[in-house]
């Protein structure tokens, strides 16, 4: 009886070890920080998780990129997408799976919490355009092979695309009946 409860309780501990180094696996890295830009542990938290962030530090799935006034933060990820954030902003890496050899299975999902974010897709983004996601307090922005960037604030978000197009959909509108919004944006012609 000793043994099996041995047993199960080091089959846990193993599978919690596991699991957490799963969730630390670097799916980018960053190439520029400036400014006061901090890394956060999932969903933001504060404290003992968080460090400030300097060129090549990694990021994994669950970190938040926060910047303070002036700060820019530019992130290439495993796919070669680049994510550049811009200053009193906070972007959260929500999903990010790419597989070289089938990357039409990719998905990528950020949450731009705050301010605005820059996005050249990569390989994932390129292959797999419907598995594409950068969510914001009031909208969702999916991508067609793009460069594009998003600001964002708890009442609008606003979306300017450079190459390519998204299509932007408005999260639930908390009005009884009320439509949702969808917008198909195409290059504005910016260089």
């Amino acid at each position: 009886m000793k043994r099996f409860t041995v047993f199960k309780l080091l089959t846990a501990l193993l599978l919690a070890i596991s699991a957490s180094l799963i969730h630390a696996r670097p799916v980018g890295e960053v190439l520029f920080a400036v400014g006061d830009a901090q890394l956060s542990g999932p969903g933001g938290s504060q404290g003992q998780h968080a460090s400030v962030l300097q060129r090549g530090k990694t990021v994994a799935v669950g970190d938040v990129i926060e910047t303070g006034a002036g700060a820019h933060v530019h992130i290439r990820f495993i796919d070669g997408a680049l994510v550049s954030v811009r200053p009193n902003s906070r972007l959260s890496i929500e999903q990010y799976q790419f597989d070289a050899e089938q990357a039409q299975r990719s998905q990528v999902k950020f949450q731009l919490l705050e301010g605005t974010a820059r996005s050249i897709t990569g390989k994932a983004g390129e292959s797999a355009r419907d598995r594409f996601r950068l969510n914001t307090p009031v909208a969702a922005v999916g991508v067609r092979g793009t460069d594009f960037v998003a600001t964002t604030s708890p009442s609008q978000t606003a979306v300017v695309v450079n190459t390519g197009a998204v299509v932007a959909h408005a999260e639930d509108d908390p009005r009884p009946g009320a439509p949702a919004a969808h917008q198909h944006l195409r290059d504005a012609g910016i260089g």
